[in-house]
């Protein structure tokens, strides 16, 4: 009789263990950000459907502040550059009467690859949403430990 209570025990540690293993974790608690002031209203919309899409997702922690706070300025360097290069071009005219690239390509530039940079490493590219999809499919499939785990439960049944 003994050993069949441990074996009972064994088994709803196994069960209780394969569900921990089979759940997914628990999603942090909703983090929101302080944007500096002077941001326009399109990178504040902006940043809340990211803050909004990393908080459902359940990645993001107080620590990310400073990134978010990255991302923010690049969004918004990026689109003030842009519409300066849009409003006077790629060329502009200097004091000697020469034609040299407009400053604001150099701004735009660095707005779009550190823009990139950080949101690729949040998930918020499709290359990399792709690539975070892909691992959590490969993260779900059966494992080895799933089979053990069965096969132990259908003896215990038995």
């Amino acid at each position: 009789m003994l050993f069949f209570n441990t074996l009972v025990t064994l088994s709803e540690i196994i069960t209780i263990l394969w569900f921990v293993l089979k759940s997914k974790p628990m999603k942090n608690k909703k983090i929101s950000i302080s944007l500096p002031q002077g941001l326009s209203v399109r990178t504040k919309n902006y940043m809340n459907e990211v803050v909004e899409e990393l908080n459902d997702k359940g990645v993001l922690k107080p620590i990310d502040q400073a990134m978010l706070v990255s991302l923010a300025l690049s969004y918004e360097v990026m689109l003030k550059s842009g519409a300066e290069l849009v409003k006077s071009g790629v060329l502009k005219t200097n004091n000697q009467g020469e034609e040299v690239s407009n400053s604001a390509q150099v701004a735009f530039f660095k707005g779009v690859n550190s823009l990139a940079s950080i949101a690729s490493e949040y998930g918020l590219t499709p290359k990399s949403r792709a690539n975070i999809e892909s691992l959590q499919e490969e993260h779900e499939e059966k494992s080895p430990l799933d089979d053990i785990i069965a096969k132990g439960m259908m003896r215990i049944a038995k």
